[in-house]
C-alpha cells in the first residue's frame, strides 16, 4: 500500500508542477487505521518538502520589483560603478551614479531600476527591502537613502577613504 500512495504521490506531484497538498490528506481514507502506513506516509512527506524546499503559493513575481513595465532602450549599457557599501557619504555615490547615466535621468523608473548596481553589502540589503508605495519617484530613492545613511554624511574620512 506505501508503494502505491508513493506513485501516486509521484505521478500527482510531476503531472501538476505545482505545491500539492499534503500527503496525509490526500490519503487518509487509504492510512486509516494502519500506524505503519501514516508514519511512512509522514516520513516520505518530509522527504517531499526538503527536496522541493519552500512552498512558494504566496509568492508573487511581482512583488520582487519597485517597479514594472521597465522599458530598457535597445541600446542601452549600464556604465560601470563604484559600489556603495553604506559607510560612506551617500551624496558622492548619488552624483556619480547620475553622472554617468545623465543620458536617461528624465526616466525615474530606469534610474530606480539600475541603482541596485551601485550598491553592495548592507545598503543593497537596505535596498531590497523598499516597499513599492514609498518609492515613486526618482527623488523619493534620493530622499530615502540620504535619510538612511545620515550618519555617514558627517564623518570624516578615514585612512582608508584618503
Amino acid at each position: 500500500m506505501v508503494k502505491s500512495i508513493l506513485f501516486a504521490m509521484m505521478t500527482k506531484h510531476l503531472e501538476t508542477s505545482i505545491p500539492v497538498a499534503p500527503l496525509r490528506d490526500m490519503f487518509q481514507d487509504e492510512t486509516d487505521g494502519d500506524p505503519h502506513s501514516a508514519q511512512m506516509l509522514q516520513l516520505l512527506e518530509e522527504r517531499l518538502k526538503a527536496i522541493e524546499g519552500v512552498e512558494y503559493s504566496n509568492f508573487n513575481v511581482d512583488d520582487l520589483c519597485l517597479f514594472l513595465n521597465i522599458v530598457i532602450p535597445s541600446k542601452f549599457k549600464l556604465p560601470t560603478f563604484d559600489k556603495y557599501r553604506g559607510s560612506t557619504c551617500p551624496k558622492n555615490h548619488l552624483t556619480m551614479y547620475f553622472r554617468k547615466i545623465v543620458s536617461y535621468t528624465y526616466d525615474d523608473k530606469l534610474l530606480i531600476h539600475f541603482f541596485q548596481e551601485i550598491l553592495t553589502r548592507v545598503a543593497l540589503r537596505w535596498y531590497m527591502t523598499l516597499d513599492r508605495g514609498h518609492v515613486q519617484t526618482w527623488r523619493n530613492l534620493v530622499e530615502a537613502i540620504l535619510k538612511q545613511y545620515q550618519y555617514s554624511m558627517n564623518m570624516a574620512p578615514n585612512h582608508t577613504q584618503l
